[in-house]
């Protein structure tokens, strides 16, 4: 291989490398990888779902890896960032997945290298840790230091373990996917972002030891903005030509999807977070998609073995429909829809002889319908062209309806119902006025070539398409230009009215409408013929801005909420805004703040968790007498819907949460809105008690005024007077991340989906860090909350959870610490509390230990999985059946 050998300050040069010692700077090793194989996962039952099977990874080339993390000097002085000089060789924790980035590019400039990573934009919090790299991309054929791959991570542990010695779980480059039984050459990870966008986190630390070299987690979910005070990272340094990524549903592949814009891009555009865009990846003949109103904003494949082109998304962005045939090509072609969501389910195919080219559309009487062509083939032979017709299927609860023909001819550029006119291109630019007795056709553009052909859909009817370079484009644009350089649109009689240039160095392809919007997606070919980006036209500024970056991407379609017209009221002026077509209208509400819970600075996944606990929250208020509040522990461990059906139950708990937070969500949110409330369940986590209100353990503390939405509840009273109308519609249509859906659809539990049991490792902070006043201030909130709900006749069930049972092996309670002895004392205390507060009741189901949730039932150290929770979820449904 080539390396780097070292230089002074006018940099390094590249050489063929000859011994162990030649490496691209001091404290890096060389590793001989090549030729070689390591292992990834493990066959052990016990292990996490995504820790198995065992996977074997072939190197292809080797590698150099630093010898020791990253420390807190390096770090400083490279990032101008103070440390203290006696803490100069400390690793350096408390960093982000992007400021592992950030460094590694930062040592490459300082030896004049080229960077691995690259990216449009780089986004800080107030601290200076990096919180988004906006299109970031890792170039593994580029000469460079980066972040090792979970594959040369395992290498170097199984092979130089005096290298991974740290004090600290490490980063890795790896975005989480699954295993399979089966060889990969040079795995680099999946190729997108999982439903929680998972990073890996590599080996053990101060806070747990003799952790298993397969694991690949933490505590929580790992996502790029996860820090802590025991995670930092070492680099490597080595060039792969051939990366593969690899998920079992997908297979290998050698190229990923980008996002290129922020999901603010599209906000400040059209004034909503709620838009998709959907387009085919050619590599894999997948629909994939990027959904703007996720705060992960990362890429989504639905995996199937159907090859599907020209992705329609339904009016309400819960469908796409797709079909098996390409514009131009005659032959067989079927029409599907299925729902946008990762799993794509619900798929349904339309059963008629031939059906292409799919475009939805609302009737005048209400009905949503699919317009379709039977035959997706050229119309350049007229006569041909005739055989084939325009058919429409009304689509409602999942199910088609009966087709019915609409004109004869295909049809597949657009169709407005409301003006009768309809186009079509491949390879003539057509079009049609019709009635429901008549159809005149008429031949645009000079009968020259032209394709790609879109109706707009804002009443307007302009036809916009490319062309081959035509005699008529040019005169009207005035210039020559090459094949599909500029983006052409026609009137509704067909008289050229604009041209829009393709940026250089590329021409335009698949171009389509977005909706009713002044607004075009297009994908954007190089030099090579090679669609290797998608586009959002401006076409009222001919500006143009890039979306995603790829191999092969084609066919995109940008669903944006359709808004209406309503008037705000506000304290100094009446100005217009737009709302969602919800029937209730937003009189008084900002929308740039009411409901916006979450943006793309979400930071920790509790932020994102305590987003989808204020929408269960508005929508179900009043329906709701149970509440659950507290840390992850009650997040996993109890399922609303499992309980008796006389009781409601919403499970708001989250991560990272303490007492305080759910003193304070009690007092502004839930007492003031949820009036049937009869029961809290709350966790009693002594070892969080370490975590004072002060802390981010406590959201309400700071946390909250990232969001926008928080804010403005607090200037309006946290709506004392009531909730106003529009404030849960709002709420939906804001930013979320992708844990929204399902936490949604179970009433805020969390589905671990595994059971792992509690582990062969304990993890442990100092048992001696919770202080007597830490536990008097907690004691003291917990007191007053309980006489605060037994004032009002509510229930208060204390639970103190299950945890591994080898912590009777040591001298902690928990997790993060508290002596043993001093977490029985409190159990003892609090139980005795029933006498003077008969509504206080505590279910100790730990024991100190000695509890009846094997490992069957758990799923890490201090986690129930579904089998646990479901255990819990009905001694605590037994215990309110007794409350009356």
């Amino acid at each position: 291989m080539f390396f780097w050998g070292c230089s002074d300050s006018e940099g390094i040069s590249k050489k063929e490398a000859s011994s162990e010692e030649e490496v691209p700077v001091e404290g890096f090793a060389y590793i001989h990888s090549k030729g070689k194989t390591t292992v990834l996962g493990t066959m052990s039952k016990t292990a996490k779902a995504d820790e198995q099977p065992a996977m074997k990874v072939y190197f292809d080339y080797d590698f150099c890896v630093g010898v020791h993390e990253v420390t807190q000097g390096e770090f400083g002085q490279l990032m101008n960032r103070s440390f203290k000089k006696d803490s100069f060789d400390y690793p350096q924790a408390n960093v982000t997945f992007y400021d592992a980035v950030l460094y590694a590019n930062a040592l490459s400039k300082k030896y004049k290298m080229d960077t691995v990573y690259t990216y449009s934009k780089a986004q800080f919090a107030e601290d200076k840790s990096c919180e988004n790299l906006v299109g970031l991309k890792t170039n593994y054929d580029v000469w460079g230091f980066r972040l090792p791959t979970e594959a040369e991570w395992m290498f170097v542990a199984n092979t130089r373990s005096d290298d991974i010695s740290g004090k600290l779980k490490e980063w890795v480059n790896d975005w989480k996917g699954f295993f399979a039984d089966t060889t990969i050459e040079n795995f680099v990870g999946a190729a997108n972002a999982n439903g929680m966008d998972e990073k890996i986190l590599k080996g053990s630390s101060f806070v747990k030891e003799n952790v298993p070299l397969y694991a690949r987690g933490d505590f929580y979910t790992v996502t790029p903005l996860s820090k802590a005070e025991y995670v930092g990272f070492r680099l490597v340094w080595g060039k792969i030509e051939n990366a593969v990524w690899f998920n079992p549903s997908s297979g290998a592949v050698t190229s990923v999807v980008t996002p290129l814009a922020l999901a603010e891009n599209i906000r400040n555009l059209f004034g909503t977070y709620q838009a998709k865009l959907v387009f085919r990846n050619d590599e894999t003949g997948n629909i994939a998609y990027i959904n703007y109103a996720n705060a992960a904003n990362s890429v989504v494949e639905i995996q199937d073995d159907i090859d599907s082109y020209h992705p329609d998304v339904s009016p309400d962005g819960k469908y796409v429909a797709f079909c098996t045939g390409l514009e131009g090509v005659a032959g067989e072609s079927s029409v599907y829809v299925r729902k946008l969501e990762e799993s794509g389910s619900g798929l349904v195919k339309l059963n008629v002889e031939g059906a292409a080219i799919p475009r939805w559309r609302i009737l005048d009487n209400g009905d949503t319908v699919i317009v379709f062509v039977t035959n997706p083939g050229t119309n350049k032979s007229e006569s041909t062209w005739n055989e084939y017709s325009t058919w429409y299927v009304p689509f409602k609860d999942g199910k088609f309806g009966t087709p019915k023909k609409v004109l004869q001819g295909s049809f597949h550029g657009g169709l407005s119902f409301e003006k009768g006119f309809a186009v079509t291109g491949a390879s003539l630019l057509r079009a049609t006025r019709f009635t429901d007795k008549s159809q005149n056709n008429e031949l645009w553009y000079n009968g020259e070539q032209a394709c790609n052909v879109s109706l707009s859909r804002d009443g307007r009817d302009r036809t916009m398409f490319l062309d081959f370079a035509g005699k008529t484009g040019a005169a009207f644009v005035g210039k020559k230009y090459s094949v599909h350089e500029m983006l052409l649109i026609a009137d509704s009689t067909g008289k050229l009215v604009q041209s829009i240039e393709s940026p250089k160095g590329y021409t335009f392809d698949h171009a389509e409408w977005v909706a009713d919007k002044n607004f075009a997606v297009a994908t954007l070919a190089n030099a090579n013929g090679v669609h290797q980006k998608i586009a959002l036209v401006d076409v009222a500024s001919n500006k143009v801005m890039e979306l995603a970056e790829g191999s092969e991407l084609w066919h995109p379609c940008l669903w944006v909420k359709q808004k209406k017209i309503v008037t705000q009221e506000s304290s100094s002026s009446s100005k217009t805004v737009e709302s969602s077509t919800s029937a209730e209208i937003l009189f008084v509400l900002d929308p740039d703040s009411a409901g916006m819970y979450l943006n793309s600075k979400y930071g920790a996944v509790g932020n994102g968790l305590m987003r989808n606990n204020m929408e269960l929250l508005w929508n179900f208020h009043d329906q709701a007498n149970v509440i659950v509040l507290g840390s992850s522990r009650p997040l996993d461990g109890i399922v609303p819907k499992q309980f008796n059906e006389k009781f409601f139950v919403l499970n708001l708990a989250q991560t990272p949460s303490g007492i305080y937070e759910s003193k304070f969500y009690l007092d502004h949110y839930v007492y003031p809105h949820v009036k049937n409330l009869r029961y809290i369940i709350l966790s009693l986590d002594y070892d969080l008690w370490r975590y004072g209100p002060e802390s981010d353990h406590n959201f309400f503390y700071s946390n909250y005024k990232s969001f926008p939405g928080y804010i403005y509840d607090k200037n309006h009273g946290y709506w004392a007077s009531g909730i106003p109308e529009g404030l849960a519609e709002l709420t939906e249509d804001g930013y979320s991340d992708q844990n929204g859906v399902a936490l949604r659809e179970n009433m805020g539990y969390w589905s671990v989906g595994s059971c792992n049991g509690w582990g062969t490792s304990v993890c442990g902070w100092d048992s001696t860090s919770l202080t007597p006043r830490g536990i008097k201030m907690a004691m003291d909130t917990l007191v007053n909350l309980i006489e605060t709900a037994d004032k009002r006749d509510i229930y208060v069930i204390g639970i103190v959870f299950p945890v591994s049972p080898n912590y009777k092996k040591t001298g902690r309670f928990a997790c993060y610490g508290t002596r043993r002895s001093v977490a029985d004392s409190l159990t003892k205390v609090l139980t005795a509390m029933h006498e003077k507060y008969p509504h206080f009741i505590v279910m100790d189901e730990n024991k100190m230990g000695d509890h009846d949730y094997p490992d069957s039932m758990a799923d890490d150290q201090q986690h129930l999985c579904p089998v646990g929770a479901t255990q819990m979820t009905h001694r605590v449904d037994s215990l309110l059946m007794t409350l009356d």
